[in-house]
């Protein structure tokens, strides 16, 4: 692969060519801040990866300040930006501290500073200062529009409309009281109104809590619907065939009622839907991400191999997942493979941390070592934890993902017990 596919892709191997080859590496550094190479650019991190490499190689700042304002292009090259800043670079933190600096340039890296908590008030100069604590005044107001008070409520008392209802600001603590209190009751009329709910409401809150009773109480009446839905057709490029949002919101539901039934009870049916193709393809792959037994080894490996190269590796990542619980180094050929050359790095992150349960398979160091470099932090700290050794080259790296401010807490923690631990 190229220089420039590997950057594009956020690879470790990327990186550290692009670290020996310098000045050369200029080009392709840039063409991917200047054109976002991310698929899904919400999961995919760059910002790392870009900006510690930009500083290394000391990429020339004027195309990039060109550019901090020009479209899809801009959030990432503001990221970059920021992220060089809190690593020190004194171009940037000139840039930052400059009286003449483009106001809109300067806008979009403060609040990255002040979205990615890299900077304080105290850290920044007064006009950079006074764009971070207006950030900190627009986001103070949105959250006290949306926070409501957790108020105790007694369920025992609630009607399972009621109930139903406080579902659709549930959080995580509350939910799991509301699913307790539901399947607690299991009486038929209280299964008779969940299932008209997942069925006929359009409320995804109360949808998805009655779905994910109904899969916990063993309730098999929405399986017909849900291989009703699975099967449609959903083809966003052609209107006749496209599934309006009410429907799809119920069919997400009804992946997680599926993924809900007692475990024996979803193998068995996403057992039989597997090779039905289309979004039966989700409840499969969500079910052996939690569920997949030793039985189930061969299929997805099979599925891994025929899928991987589908929309850049998005279709496979639950199987990868499903794979490294199962931890079984006859896996390891076809997860270096992903690894290697899938281009979304969240399925490349997978890949890496089911090689890394199983660190002396095949080739699987060689991949946990490129990961020390990779631009998905959770890459790196397993290559952290579970590579078998480290050369010079890789107790530098590991050091320095240690004091990396960009990296996240987990990632640093690992770095810094594999510093005591020693090589």
């Amino acid at each position: 692969m190229s220089r420039l596919g590997q950057l594009q892709r956020g690879h470790g191997r990327g990186f550290r060519r692009a670290l020996a080859d310098g000045d050369a590496a200029h080009d392709d550094l840039l063409a991917c801040l200047l054109a976002d190479p991310r698929r899904e650019p919400e999961f995919e991190a760059r910002s790392r990866y870009y900006a510690e490499l930009a500083a290394a190689v000391a990429l020339p700042l004027a195309p990039l300040l060109a550019h901090a304002v020009d479209g899809r292009a801009a959030a990432l090259v503001c990221d970059t930006l920021a992220g060089m800043w809190a690593l020190g670079e004194p171009r940037v933190r000139a840039f930052v501290a400059d009286d003449a600096a483009d106001e809109p340039v300067l806008a979009g890296l403060v609040a990255c500073l002040h979205d990615g908590r890299l900077a304080m008030p105290v850290d920044l100069p007064p006009r950079a200062r006074a764009i971070w604590l207006r950030c900190a005044r627009e986001g103070a107001q949105c959250v006290a529009a949306v926070v409501r008070p957790d108020r105790a409520t007694e369920l025992a008392g609630l009607s399972t409309d009621e109930l139903l209802e406080l579902g659709r600001d549930a959080r995580h603590d509350r939910r799991d009281r509301l699913l307790a209190e539901l399947c607690a009751r299991g009486d038929a009329p209280t299964l008779d109104r969940l299932f008209a709910t997942l069925r006929d409401d359009v409320v995804y809150g109360r949808v998805r809590l009655a779905a994910r009773a109904l899969g916990l109480c063993a309730d098999d009446r929405p399986l017909e619907l849900a291989e009703d839905l699975f099967a449609r057709p959903d083809d966003g490029a052609a209107p006749s065939r496209r599934m309006d949002g009410v429907t799809r919101m119920r069919r997400s539901c009804l992946v997680e009622y599926v993924m809900h039934l007692p475990p024996p009870h979803a193998l068995a049916q996403v057992r039989r839907w597997r090779g039905f193709g289309g979004y039966f393809d989700v409840a499969v792959g969500a079910v052996f991400r939690e569920h997949a037994t030793p039985a189930d080894r061969e299929a997805l490996e099979a599925f891994v191999a025929g899928n991987a190269a589908r929309d850049g590796g998005m279709a496979v990542i639950d199987e990868l997942d499903a794979l490294a619980r199962l931890g079984d180094s006859r896996s390891a050929p076809l997860l270096v493979e992903v690894a290697a050359t899938t281009p979304f790095s969240q399925a490349r992150r997978r890949a890496v941390h089911a090689l890394a349960m199983m660190p002396d398979a095949p080739a699987a160091a060689d991949e946990l070592q490129a990961a020390l470099w990779d631009c998905e932090d959770e890459s790196a700290a397993d290559a952290c934890s579970f590579l078998p050794a480290l050369g010079a080259p890789e107790q530098a790296r590991v050091a320095a993902l240690a004091a990396c401010p960009l990296a996240v807490g987990e990632l640093r923690l690992r770095a810094g017990a594999r510093l005591r631990r020693g090589r």
